[in-house]
């Protein structure tokens, strides 16, 4: 039986099989050619936890993998001043029926996925928001 997906404003709930966990390396220098992200909350726990710099790769025109995690940057409107806001946060992906979806990784729970953001049109559209693969985790001394 395939997973259901409920949609509910740009959110979705399903229920369905566990995605496997990536396999993150820890740096304790940062590598040349990537990106810092400060993570700001759990929802990588236990992998990546609050307060962590996760790894990510610097990567153009990267296409999503299914249960891959990446950096993902989204506009969030715009100040009183006219500047467009960003927020990045770490997302693992997801196709289900044609659709991709992001989803937060901890939020793939005992094979139930509480929380989605999506659908985007195709890969192409969750490409343009990709700024890279999440490879690991600085270890700071």
């Amino acid at each position: 039986m395939s997973p259901a997906i409920v949609e509910t404003g740009g959110r979705a709930c399903e229920s369905g099989p566990a995605l496997p966990a990536p396999r993150l390396r820890s740096f304790d220098a940062f590598p040349a050619g990537h990106i810092a992200h400060a993570v700001q909350d759990d929802d990588c726990a236990p992998l990546i936890r609050r307060g962590e710099i996760a790894v990510a790769t610097n990567e153009e025109c990267l296409y999503p993998e299914a249960g891959t995690w990446y950096l993902i940057e989204d506009t969030a409107g715009r100040n009183y001043f006219g500047r467009e806001r960003r927020k990045r946060r770490i997302a693992m992906a997801i196709e289900r029926k044609g659709a991709w979806w992001t989803v937060a990784p901890a939020g793939m729970r005992d094979g139930l996925l509480r929380c989605a953001d999506g659908p985007y049109r195709d890969a192409n559209a969750l490409a343009e928001k990709i700024l890279g693969e999440v490879v690991g985790v600085l270890v700071v001394k």
